[in-house]
C-alpha cells in the first residue's frame, strides 16, 4: 500500500510541476507578447516624430523658398516704381504695360452655315378628364 500511495504522490507532483511549466511558459509568452507590442508601439511613435520633423523641414524649406521669391517680386515692384518716377520726372507718364491676350481676335464674320428651317407647329394637347 505504501510503495502505492508513494507512486500516486510522485505522479500527482510531477503532474503539478508539468502544470507549472506550462504556466511559466504562458506567462514568459505573455510577458513576450506585451515586450513586443511595445516596441512596435515605440517604433510607431518614432516613424510618426519623425515624419513630422521632415514635414516640418519640408515646410521651413518652402516657406524660405516663398520668402526669396516675395523679395524678388518686391524688388522688381520697387525697380518699376522707381523707373515710373524717372519718366515723371521727363515729364510723361508711363501707361500700364498692354499685354497682348494670346487669344485669336474675336471674328464678327457670319456664321458660314444657312440658317436652319422653322420647327413645325406642335399638335394640340388633349382635353384633360374632368375632376371627380
Amino acid at each position: 500500500k505504501t510503495v502505492e500511495e508513494e507512486k500516486e504522490k510522485e505522479e500527482e507532483e510531477k503532474k503539478k510541476e508539468e502544470e507549472e511549466k506550462e504556466k511559466k511558459g504562458e506567462k514568459e509568452k505573455k510577458k513576450e507578447k506585451k515586450k513586443e507590442e511595445q516596441e512596435n508601439e515605440k517604433d510607431e511613435k518614432e516613424e510618426e516624430e519623425e515624419a513630422k520633423d521632415e514635414e516640418k523641414k519640408e515646410e521651413k524649406e518652402g516657406g524660405e523658398i516663398e520668402e526669396e521669391e516675395e523679395m524678388e517680386i518686391e524688388n522688381k515692384k520697387s525697380e518699376d516704381e522707381k523707373q515710373r518716377e524717372k519718366s515723371k520726372e521727363k515729364g510723361r507718364e508711363v501707361e500700364e504695360d498692354i499685354v497682348p491676350s494670346p487669344l485669336p481676335p474675336f471674328s464678327t464674320a457670319p456664321f458660314p452655315f444657312p440658317p436652319l428651317p422653322p420647327l413645325p407647329p406642335l399638335p394640340p394637347l388633349p382635353p384633360l378628364p374632368p375632376l371627380p
